[in-house]
């Protein structure tokens, strides 16, 4: 067998996959309503594994008409982003330690928008941040 991989739900999770031998990918949710693992870097520090995340769109969430979704659409426009999913795809790939994500799609147009999101540069430190920053109220209320 060659290396495993496997997905984890919580920092918790993570440390004791990191156990694991042959350990070659792993995988959780991240995203702008998803940051539970958001504190991956430090866990991740120095291994050699893929890592891939999803929750990119919270399930759709974040295009629903809700606070958060308005917040996403200022940031949006604010950091020059075509649109919320461009602003979520470039703040998932925005964190070092990620390789990779994986989105869902409805349709083959929303998977080619997706992809070319994936080719615009991530969000910096300071954005994914400033995003960290604005959003926190919103995903605690």
């Amino acid at each position: 067998m060659g290396r495993i991989g496997v997905n984890v739900e919580s920092l918790e999770e993570l440390r004791r996959a990191l156990e694991l031998t042959d350990l070659g990918y792993v995988q959780f949710p991240l995203g702008v309503a998803d940051r539970a693992l958001s504190g991956a870097r430090e866990v991740l520090a120095d291994r050699d594994v893929v890592v891939t995340t999803h929750a990119t769109f919270a399930g759709g969430t974040v295009f629903e008409p809700t606070e958060l979704n308005r917040q996403l659409v200022l940031l949006a426009h604010e950091l020059g982003r075509a649109n919320v999913a461009d602003l979520c795809v470039a703040y998932s790939l925005g964190h070092p330690f990620v390789d990779s994500i994986a989105v869902g799609t409805r349709s083959n147009q929303q998977m080619i928008d997706d992809l070319a999101y994936c080719l615009n540069a991530p969000l910096t430190a300071d954005e994914v941040a400033l995003v960290d920053d604005r959003l926190a109220s919103v995903l605690t209320s």
